[in-house]
């Protein structure tokens, strides 16, 4: 006898595809026609029109103060039904935090002597956003020097 496989999956969904399945003889001859190996499988006609193919959105271009989502989307037949779905939206559109950053800045004395200072330790935020922190350094030989070490901003 003919030994025969299962048939495989359609190779179409609609218009016509081929399904097939293995064939063969486990003896040196075989009785009767052998079994077809190939078929016909899905004739029927595809549908010309069905709905839109959407994909997932992506992720957020920005992670506040409004950002944009993308997906595909497709028509996979000769027209779709409906209106076109969005591809892109809008996300995150809540308001970003402020940024605040010490600016540093340089006074001088009457002489013209003082230099530029570093971080005076201070927290940057907006409880003292537009705050101004200034240093006195004494001066070799006696006096100071009153130097504005930063200005806080928030923006």
């Amino acid at each position: 006898p003919w030994s025969v496989g299962g048939w495989s999956s359609c190779s179409a969904s609609c218009g016509g595809g081929t399904r097939t399945r293995s064939v063969s003889c486990n003896y040196d001859s075989c009785t009767g026609s052998q079994p077809a190996s190939s078929q016909s499988c899905n004739t029927q006609s595809c549908p010309t029109s069905g709905p839109w193919s959407v994909g997932g959105w992506s992720s957020c271009s920005a992670s506040c103060g409004g950002g944009t989502q993308t997906r595909s989307v497709s028509c996979n037949y000769d027209s779709c039904t409906g209106s076109r779905p969005s591809s892109s939206q809008s996300c995150n559109t809540q308001a970003c935090a402020p940024t605040c950053s010490m600016e540093y800045h340089a006074g001088q004395d009457s002489g013209g002597g003082c230099g530029t200072y570093g971080d005076p330790g201070m927290v940057c935020n907006l409880a003292n956003n537009g705050n101004s922190y200034q240093v006195s350094e004494p001066l070799w030989g006696g006096g100071s020097c009153i130097v504005e070490v930063g200005v806080c901003r928030c923006r």
